[in-house]
């Protein structure tokens, strides 16, 4: 829990596990000839929500290409011409909708989060969790669904890690929020989710599920895929937990070999915690802290 000294809770603040094991992920390179398909399965189909969302490390934008692609459902994709990132949905059999942002946002060579979104009366296109731009639709706006395969990364040059794929959206304020962090894979309304650290084979797997039920829409490997250790950062993602209103927060933390040590920080606005960090085990005979408490103590400039 996170309180005054007084006990009175403190609500959002940001509670971030570090690993001191220094173990790092993977992120999968695609060469402008290279994707991945998801077969098409019953529980892709989506209606009147959709979140798509992924880092991403473009290494060249000379020629469109796809991020995601179900032919005749939705679409996010560069444009050359335009220099945009354009993101389309087919709707109400067979109208189109699309809302885009300029490349400016993106920049080439470095880890950014980029995030659409068909969420109650607008198509919206998040960069980094800001919302950089929303366009109109009318409420209840159902997608068309198809058999189609979705596509991931046709054309494409660069990096991709973390991708998820949601039939619901999010408020402005969860997508912020969530950007940052990773999922436990049993969120709700989470239908894909390649975390891409396998590091070997030809296959990404899908770790999203539904209770203790795996979803199974495992990405195959078309043409040439490499992995590789260019990640995002820890500042940019890693395990995150925010307070409630109570400030109580709950956090999983996957753990390799018998067990690790992370560090636990708390962080909201200019405020100081004490202690600023604290340290836990977590493996073997360890599996579960209770009672993690942090301190309020003052602002940064008190």
């Amino acid at each position: 829990q996170v309180a005054y000294a007084g006990g009175i809770a403190v609500e959002n603040v940001k509670i971030t596990a570090e690993s001191t094991a220094d173990i790092l992920g993977k992120s999968l390179e695609f060469d402008g000839a290279s994707s991945l398909t998801i077969p098409h399965e019953a529980d892709l189909e989506v209606s009147t929500a959709l979140l798509l969302e992924a880092w991403i490390r473009p290494t060249a934008t000379a020629n469109d290409f796809t991020l995601f692609e179900k032919t005749g459902s939705y679409q996010l994709a560069y444009d050359n011409t335009a220099g945009e990132y354009v993101f389309q949905i087919t709707h109400n059999s067979g109208q189109t909708s699309s809302n885009a942002v300029s490349n400016s946002f993106i920049t080439l060579n470095n880890y950014n989060h980029l995030a659409v979104q068909l969420y109650q009366d607008s198509l919206q296109v998040f960069v980094n969790g800001n919302l950089i731009t929303s366009s109109f639709v009318t409420a209840g706006t159902t997608i068309d669904n198809t058999t189609n395969p979705i596509q991931i990364g046709s054309t494409y040059e660069g990096l991709i890690d973390e991708l998820r794929i949601w039939n619901t959206g999010k408020s402005e304020e969860n997508i912020l929020k969530d950007y940052v962090r990773l999922m436990n894979g049993g969120e709700a309304g989470l239908k894909v989710y390649l975390r891409m650290n396998e590091g070997k084979g030809k296959d990404a797997y899908d770790i999203s599920r539904l209770g203790n039920e795996y979803n199974r829409n495992h990405a195959v490997f078309n043409g040439t895929m490499m992995w590789s250790d260019s990640i995002p950062t820890v500042s940019q993602l890693g395990i995150v937990a925010y307070t409630d209103a109570i400030g109580n927060y709950i956090m999983t933390l996957p753990y390799n070999g018998n067990g690790e040590v992370f560090v636990l920080s708390p962080s909201y606005l200019t405020h100081e915690f004490d202690p600023p960090s604290q340290a836990i085990y977590v493996g073997d005979g360890s599996f579960i802290h209770n009672n993690i408490c942090l301190l309020y103590t003052s602002d940064a400039a008190d």
